[in-house]
């Protein structure tokens, strides 16, 4: 059995045709955030790519964000990774379940890590949820590597906000507070 933080649902209806029933529909918005994870993929791992007009802006706002936290991560320790783990290993639990968590990108600079979570969100206002989704990847982290917590910081990289008078370019927004 395994489990991961996107599967964990608050709608048993939901919970049951996904997870259970496997009847998971990709939409187009799943379709493009693995557009922008893969492209993502590619320019932290220096890795050549095929143009995309459908995700040309998300680039630039990538590429931006990379070099932000470049400035003071200059070490990709990681990036779009699946970890496997016992949930014992992130909690008390005696059942023999394996949790799952991919990871977008980890950086190091001076004993200091930060993950980084990409999102197309248009908006900030699932940040909350992103952030309790970035601290569960948090103790991952510490336990498969074996970084104490206090030495790991979070941030989500929103690469599709758009400013308050939509002009459709998506701005850059790197949240690590």
């Amino acid at each position: 059995d395994r489990l991961s933080y996107s599967s964990t649902q608050t709608d048993a209806y939901d919970y049951f045709v996904n997870q259970i029933l496997g009847l998971r529909e990709d939409s187009p918005a799943m379709e493009l955030g693995s557009k922008v994870h893969k492209l993502a993929e590619k320019l932290l791992k220096n890795e050549k790519y095929e143009k995309d007009e459908e995700i040309e802006v998300f680039e630039a706002n990538l590429k931006s964000q990379i070099k932000e936290i470049k400035a003071n991560y200059p070490k990709l320790v990681a990036c779009e990774e699946k970890i496997v783990m016992p949930l014992s290993s992130l909690m008390k639990s005696t059942q023999p379940i394996n949790f799952i968590a991919k990871i977008d990108a980890v950086f190091e600079g001076n004993g200091e890590y930060l993950i980084v979570d990409w999102k197309t969100d248009k908006t900030q206002d699932y940040a909350g949820e992103h952030r309790r989704q970035l601290e569960v990847y948090k103790r991952v982290i510490s336990a498969s590597k074996g970084i104490p917590l206090e030495k790991i910081k979070v941030a989500i990289g929103f690469v599709a906000i758009s400013g308050r008078i939509n002009v459709g370019v998506p701005l850059p927004v790197f949240d690590d507070k």
